[in-house]
């Protein structure tokens, strides 16, 4: 089951952040507030300052969601620098062995992984 079609307002949001996100914003009159949040703090890449945090990292969860909506979340560690910033919009990891989650992230392109 895919979600009902939008219609009215929820047909016209643009931008980001989900149907959910924009009824709150709608409800509690605070859409001026979330648009300058978006236009102002909400980036399409990680920053210089994001790579280097990602790089120090010791410990991180991987998440991600297959076309259906089913979730997986899956935790790794290594030495500072396992995670590596490939370009500014993914990250991957260096396996460490088999895990059920890496078919899930392979079927998302937003999750790619480095061998």
């Amino acid at each position: 089951m895919g979600e009902p079609p939008r219609t009215g307002v929820q047909a016209e949001l643009v931008g980001p952040g989900s149907r959910g996100e924009h009824d709150l914003q709608r409800c509690y009159a605070s859409e001026e507030r979330a648009r300058r949040f978006y236009e102002q703090q909400v980036l399409d890449r990680l920053n210089e300052r994001m790579v280097q945090f990602i790089g120090r990292q010791e410990m991180v969860w991987i998440a991600t969601a297959d076309g259906h909506g089913e979730c997986d979340c899956s935790f790794r560690a290594g030495p500072p620098g396992f995670v590596q910033v490939l370009t500014p919009r993914p990250c991957g990891t260096r396996s460490t062995g088999a895990t059920g989650s890496w078919p899930l992230s392979a079927t998302s392109p937003r999750i790619p992984t480095s061998a």
